[in-house]
Parts: structure tokens; sequence; C-alpha cells
């Protein structure tokens, strides 16, 4: 019931609205003439998109998707990540097929907007934005036109380097890298402010008010706090190698035959026969230079020593635990990649402290006779040699190509590396502390000379420097203390003698046996038994020009055991002398023939001597080395 009141409630209000009715219209005709078509149009443009247009600039370098560099770097500052992605994808393709010109060109623009993407929060941005920024380093053609822009690259990978983010942080050594193979110039420029901000990475302050550091913790990362350490170690390592490099190379320079204009001799006179050697802008009286002089850099062994020593600390063995096997140190793979960086970077501050204090011996020294220091040198010989457990080459050179490591598992670099620095300051240790670890630093020197390709190639400069140490600062100390060195010269010799002519020791290892013939303080069989056999390598087929060189030196020295030697063996140099070959020659005005044929003129030679000379002339007349044997007679 209630339904169907309802219902006729409705009906009565649809019908008390108000019904609105057209009237229906009379039909209305157009008028006459009206009825025809209209042909007038009106135009409007077609808009098309920018991007779309035929590009009027031929010359101007385009992606496969039509956009140039301005486009692109428009589209860095976009808030979308895929939109960055896809840009500086574009410019790798706009910078791998253009030429370096394009590059140079637009250098500046290129620069700001990829390295501001380092700063990123999305780490996929930043991992474009790293090779994208390796490849504007990699097509720069010269070092000196990247100069200008020096600052911005430093300010973005300090600012990288303390930055918020923990990853941010962790992908700055990875820009660094990218730094260290393209442009070194830069780290040498710029060394102070990238090392302060470097070393953030793994220690902080201990107060504010003194510049003394300790390890940090690396809690909020996916590696461990070792592995960050020794990430941030090796790169460590590398710029402390390219300053050295930088450092000496700019040293060369100085010296060379150059005129420096100073802006006080403007009106001088400069003839144009001499070489002129332009500085940049303000260069002068810019802190670049006077770095090199200073001896601010004597602070970086202070504070990185302690570092060092922390670091290796946590890591190293303890001997109760069984760690020693026939008098060596076992390490594990951890353990011995931080040993290769801390040897390293202790040989390269020794060597960085002896460049700035300009090779003051004394000075050096006593920079590293700090408490920490000692504690340091003491802790790496106590556990003296090392070794590792297994092969570590596979987990570390995927990691750090850039840096050539020694992949031994016999660790030898390090084992080198620490018995230069022992043979460097082992006066700076107590007498009988010293003598124990002297002879321990002989014993495994024999094991590296006589076991035949036990040093690899990369190792054998380290080996020499510490040969040469040895033998011509420590030789006359350590035999008054009863440290035979005796013994390591007939090593030096055997090793010598079983290194292959190819071997790029075999000069150096002669170098330095001929050296020792100053030394008349250390002698031994085997070693006079060398000097004796030495004109044989005038009998033999090929003879490198350095060693020529050498034998020439020794003639000079009036040495009478290696005169009376050649003047025994004098009918068979002369056999060979036209045929033997000299390689490793460079373009000389003095020939090494007539090196070889001048050493004749020191020889004690009697009448039976002269007539073979004599001979030799008649039967090769008209040769070049007859007619050198004739004019010295």
């Amino acid at each position: 019931m209630g339904k169907l009141q309802r219902h006729k409630k409705v009906l009565r209000s649809e019908k008390a609205k108000v019904k609105l009715k057209a009237k229906s219209p009379k039909t209305k005709f157009l008028p006459k003439g009206a009825n025809v078509t209209d042909v007038n149009f009106k135009v409007k443009p077609i808009v098309i998109r920018e991007q779309l247009k035929i590009n009027d600039n031929a010359d101007e370098s385009l992606t496969r998707r039509k956009l140039s560099y301005k486009d692109l770097l428009s589209r860095l500052n976009h808030h979308n990540l895929s939109s960055k992605c896809e840009a500086l994808l574009g410019l790798n393709e706009l910078i791998n097929e253009s030429s370096s010109a394009f590059v140079e060109q637009h250098l500046c623009e290129l620069l700001h907007g990829v390295c501001k993407l380092l700063l990123d929060i999305e780490s996929k941005a930043r991992e474009k934005a790293r090779k994208s920024l390796a490849d504007i380093l990699k097509n720069v053609s010269a070092p000196e036109k990247l100069s200008p822009f020096f600052h911005i690259l430093t300010s973005y990978v300090t600012c990288a380097m303390t930055h918020i983010k923990r990853n941010v942080q962790e992908d700055s050594i990875l820009v660094l890298d990218a730094y260290l193979e393209h442009a070194p110039m830069l780290i040498f420029k710029y060394f102070d402010k990238l090392f302060d901000s470097f070393l953030s990475l793994i220690s902080k302050l201990r107060t504010d008010s003194k510049l003394s550091r300790t390890i940090s913790d690396n809690l909020n990362s996916k590696l461990t706090s070792i592995k960050w350490r020794i990430k941030v170690l090796r790169r460590l390592q590398l710029l402390l190698k390219i300053y050295i490099d930088e450092n000496n190379r700019f040293t060369e320079q100085k010296k060379s035959n150059c005129v420096i204009v100073h802006e006080s001799q403007v009106n001088c006179h400069i003839p144009i026969s001499t070489g002129l050697e332009i500085y940049p802008l303000g260069v002068l009286n810019s802190s670049s230079i006077k770095e090199i002089d200073s001896n601010d850099k004597l602070t970086y062994a202070e504070i990185l020593i302690p570092l060092l020593y922390e670091t290796w600390a946590e890591v190293a063995p303890l001997i109760s635990t069984g760690s020693r096997q026939n008098g060596a140190t076992i390490l594990q793979l951890e353990a011995a990649s931080v040993l290769s960086c801390i040897t390293n970077i202790y040989y390269l501050l020794w060597k960085l402290t002896k460049l700035q204090t300009n090779k003051n011996n004394k000075e050096v020294i006593r920079v590293f006779l700090l408490k920490n220091h000692q504690r340091f040198m003491s802790h790496l010989l106590n556990q003296y040699p090392y070794y590792q457990h297994g092969n570590r080459k596979q987990a570390i050179t995927k990691d750090m190509k850039l840096l050539e490591l020694n992949m031994d598992a016999k660790c030898v670099n390090e084992n080198l590396l620490i018995a230069y620095m022992f043979a460097v300051l082992y006066r700076t240790f107590p007498s009988q502390f010293y003598i124990t670890k002297a002879q321990e630093i002989l014993n495994y020197l024999e094991i590296c000379l006589i076991n035949r390709s036990y040093v690899p190639n990369k190792s054998i400069q380290i080996l020499i420097s510490v040969l040469r140490v040895i033998f011509f600062e420590n030789s006359k100390n350590w035999s008054g203390k009863n440290i035979g060195v005796t013994g390591l010269l007939d090593n030096v010799v055997h090793f010598h003698d079983h290194l292959p002519i190819e071997n790029p020791g075999k000069i150096q290892t002669f170098n330095l046996l001929c050296d020792i013939i100053q030394l008349q303080h250390v002698r031994s069989k085997a070693y006079e038994k060398w000097l004796y056999s030495l004109p044989l390598l005038l009998c033999k087929s090929k003879i490198s020009a350095h060693m020529v060189d050498t034998l020439s030196d020794l003639t000079r020295q009036i040495n009478r055991q290696f005169l009376y030697s050649f003047k025994e063996k004098l009918p068979s140099v002369l056999d060979n002398l036209t045929a033997i070959e000299i390689t490793d020659k460079e373009d000389d005005l003095y020939p090494h023939h007539l090196k070889i044929v001048n050493m004749f003129r020191y020889l004690p030679l009697d009448e039976e001597d002269l007539q073979l000379l004599l001979r030799f002339v008649r039967t090769n007349k008209g040769s070049v080395v007859a007619n050198y044997v004739r004019e010295i007679l």
C-alpha cells in the first residue's frame, strides 16, 4: 500500500512540472543566389615538434634519435631516472662517434652536465655518469686542454668523498680511477686537496685540534671494513705513485734547456735559439710550484703510518695461532692483500719524503724515527718473511686493473719492500735486534737469488735496489758486526749468470756487479772469477750497447784483473770483432765498434799483441773496424 502511494505522488509531481513545447516554425528558404558553395578557406599553420624538424646544420653531431648534445644536456636535469640514463647513453654515443675536436669544443658544458650526476642519489645514474666522464677524459687529446677544468673535476670528486650517503662515498673511488687513468696531471696539481678528502674514507680525526687520525668502521655498507680499506688503500698507493712520477717528470722539465720569463723581466731579450717553456697564467705565483719545494709533504708520513699500523694490526695473524710454518708466516687472502697495500704505500712514502727533503738522508730518517713508525716496522719484521695461503690473483685483478700489484702467492714483492725499508732504516733499531733481522733478510735474499724464476720480472727492480743499499751503504757496518755480505755477493753472481739475456734484470744486475768493483772490502772467489770472464762477452755473437759502455768504463778504471783477462782473450775478441752484433743501440755519434777498439788503448800490449793487431788490419783491409784499429796503432 505504501509503494502505491509513493508512485502516485511521483506522477503528480511530474504533471506539475512546466512543459516547454517548441512551436512548429515555418520552413525558411535561402534567398535567391545564396545557395552557392563558398570556396573561401582560412588556413592555419601546422606545428611540428622541434626534434622532428630537418636539421639545417648538417655538420652538427646527432645521435641515432636525432638529438644534439644540447638536447641531451637539458635532459640531464630531468627528474625522471630513465630520462637521465637515456641522455647519458646518448652522450656516450655522441662522444665515441665524434672526433676529439667536438669534445674539446664543448668540454666545459659536458663536464658540468655529467659531473653533477656523480652526486645523484640513484646508483644507476652515478654509474652511467662515470662511464660518460671516462669517455670524455679519454677523448681529450692533450692534458693541457683539460687543465682549465681541473677545478670542476676536483670539486665534484671531493664532494662525493665527503658525501653524507655512504653509497656515494663508495662510488667516489671509482670516479678517482678515471682520473688516475686519464688525467694524472690532475692528481699532481690537486694532490693536497684530494689527499685530505681521501683519508676521510677510511679514517677520522682523533681530535679536531690535531692531525692524528684513527681508522673508522664501515658499518653501513655491504662491504666489510677490511675489504673497503683494501679498496681505498689501493687507490692511495696509485695516487702516491702518480704524484711521485709526475713530480719527477716536472723536475726534469725544469732542468731542461729553457728560459722562464717572470713578469719583472718582460722587457728582457730572449734569443730565438733558446728553448722557451710557457707556463699557464699565474703558475709562477701559484701554490702548485711551492708545494714541490716545501716540506708540507713530510706530515703525510706522520699521518699515514699510524693508520697503516692500525690496519695491519687488525688482520695480522697471531704467532700463537700456529701461523708460522718453516720459518715464515702464512697469510690468508685479506691479510695478504692488506700487506701488499701497506708495504707499497710505506715504500712510496719513503720516496716522497726523500723527494721533499732533497735527498737529505738524515732528514728523511728523522721523519721515520717517530715511535709509531718504529712500532710498525718492528711488527712487520717480527713475522718476516710472509707467504700466502693459496692464490689471490683471481680475487684482486678484477677489483683493480689499474694497479700493477704483484700477484705472486710467495709475496716476493712485499717481502723485498720490507727488506728495503729495513736496509735504509736499520740504524734506528737496537743493535741486537737489527743484527738478528739483518741475517734473516740475507737468508731471504739468498732464497730469491739462488732459486731460478723465484723473483718475477716486475720485482727485479726492487731486488736490485735492496742489494745496492746493502752493498754501498751497509756493507762496512754489517761486516763489523759479523753480518757477512760475501755470501750475498756470490749469490748475486749466480743470479746474474742464470738470467736469460733478454730479461730486463740482466743489465741491471750486470751494472750492479760492475759498480761493486769500487768497493775494495767486498770480494769473493765467485766474483773474482766473474770479473775474469767479462771479456768473453765480446766473443759472443751479440752484445747489448749498454754492456759495451760498461766494459769501456771498466777499462778506463784500469782494473788490472779485467785488463789482463782482456789481454789473454784478445785473439778471440779480434776474430769476433767484425761479426759481433750490437743490440739495443741508439743513434750515436760514437759507434760502439769504435768503443770496443778504444779499449785496446788501455791494455798492457806487448810486441806479439801489436803484430796481432797489424795482422787484423791487413786481413780486413778496407773495413770500418780495421780502420778503427789502424788509427790506434
